[in-house]
Parts: structure tokens; sequence; C-alpha cells
């Protein structure tokens, strides 16, 4: 789903749905800073009411970023920081995935 998506695309993504609706966080490309404007965070809000876990992913790069989304949605999907950080090796994706836990690695 999307910010633009409107009541009846909402519906039908719910339907169809097996585990969990993936909810782009933005409009236009990936980059920038992460936010959740208020009409998309109350989509979101509209589909975990109709029990369907979200996950919000597109410009998500670091804890910060999964502690925002996770205020409204029951998870975070990071893919490009990720995809570059183990393209710059095992090291630094390791690095990584221990900057997102924070304090519970």
């Amino acid at each position: 789903m999307t910010p633009e998506s409107r009541d009846k695309d909402i519906d039908r993504a719910i339907k169809g749905s097996r585990d969990f609706i993936y909810f782009v966080s933005k409009r236009g490309t990936t980059g920038g800073e992460f936010a959740l404007d208020e009409e998309t965070r109350e989509k979101i809000g509209r589909v975990k009411a109709r029990g369907k876990e979200v996950f919000v992913g597109f410009g998500v790069k670091d804890r910060k970023d999964v502690e925002l989304a996770c205020q409204y949605a029951d998870g975070a999907i990071i893919g490009t920081k990720a995809v570059s950080e183990l393209e710059a090796g095992i090291d630094n994706f390791t690095h990584f995935i221990r900057e997102l836990k924070g304090n519970n690695v």
C-alpha cells in the first residue's frame, strides 16, 4: 500500500493479504529523511484495526527510523541501506545489524 491508497485499495489489499501488509512510507523516491505523515499514520491504523499486521518500508535506514515506524506499524523493512552495508562487507553488515538492535545484542 502507499500513502495514495484509496479506501477501495485498502479493502482489496486487506482481503488479498495472507501474512501482512507492506506499506510504502512516503511519496517519491527512497532516500532523505524517514517520516510518516498524518494521513499515512491514519491509513496504517485503519489496516491494523482490521486485524492485519503492517510493516513499513521505503526510506527506513537506521534504528531511529525503525523506532518511529514501530510507533504506528508492527515492524519495519530496510532494503537499500541493508544491501549497501552488505555490499561493503560482512563486517559492515554485522555492525549495521548490531546498531539496529541497540543494547539488546
